[in-house]
């Protein structure tokens, strides 16, 4: 197996790259009424749009830092300065909780992994073997630290795919695993919904792609923790699990928190 975590820039449109960053601090800081939001890096196009609903509603500010669910938590237990965070499981926040740093974990979201890629020869059409497809150069986000990654290595595990016969190639998160695919690093990628939406139907969407169906993998139940005291914290989560939130979810491909059970 491979570690990749360097994205090939030239190769990557703008519109692509604007959520393949492996950090970002996507607003101005006007101090006390800016929130730090640091959010697992499938969300952050959604994050993008709630903030921009956040600033029009309050007039305060919102800074995300998108990582890795793993990456993410190790900065909150070393005293990284947040004031909520977005992880895509439960395992991470509640150990936050558990440790005394931070609130009680909430869920805000239910995403799936999707193997997006580019079909070619005998694979291509509406049933190739998954088998046979997953023996590809296939990117994944590295799953001891995202868990998109575990997802996607839950599937190769159930179909028996023998580790010396997975030819994978790690990214440091699953926004990383993306800019592989689009680069052509790879042929295919295990990604979340969000981003294969972005890929397949959004500005600057690349041609001749196509999302595997048959190779959705079990839902990741995403939670999220306040770290701070912050009044802007808990404020931006209700956001999130609000109507008009859960209606900017929807529109990213993520399921309703109501229609999942924990």
């Amino acid at each position: 197996m491979l570690y990749a975590t360097m994205l090939n820039a030239n190769l990557i449109s703008r519109f692509t790259l604007s959520f393949l960053m492996l950090s970002s601090v996507m607003a101005s800081r006007v101090a006390g009424d800016e929130i730090r939001v640091a959010v697992a890096s499938n969300f952050l196009t959604s994050a993008q749009e709630l903030s921009e609903l956040y600033e029009d509603q309050t007039g305060g500010d919102v800074a995300l830092i998108n990582g890795s669910s793993g990456t993410l938590y190790a900065q909150i237990v070393n005293g990284a300065p947040y004031d909520l965070f977005l992880s895509a499981d439960h395992a991470r926040p509640l150990a936050l909780s558990n440790a005394g740093l931070s609130g009680p974990p909430v869920a805000y979201a239910h995403g799936a992994v999707v193997l997006i890629r580019r079909p070619h020869g005998e694979q291509s059409g509406a049933n190739p073997d998954l088998s046979d497809v997953l023996l590809n150069r296939t990117a994944i986000a590295d799953p001891a630290v995202a868990p998109y990654g575990a997802a996607a290595l839950a599937i190769y595990e159930e179909l028996n795919i023998p580790e010396a016969e997975r030819n994978l190639i790690y990214g440091a998160n699953v926004s990383a695993a993306a800019g592989l695919f689009v680069s052509g690093n790879v042929d295919q990628a295990f990604i979340s919904n969000s981003l294969a939406r972005h890929l397949t139907t959004g500005e600057g969407r690349l041609d001749n792609i196509e999302i595997l169906d048959r190779a959705i993998g079990p839902v990741v139940s995403q939670y999220a923790v306040i770290v701070s005291e912050h009044p802007g914290a808990q404020t931006f989560l209700d956001l999130i699990r609000s109507e008009e939130g859960t209606l900017i979810l929807a529109r990213h491909g993520y399921l309703s928190i109501e229609g999942v059970t924990d």
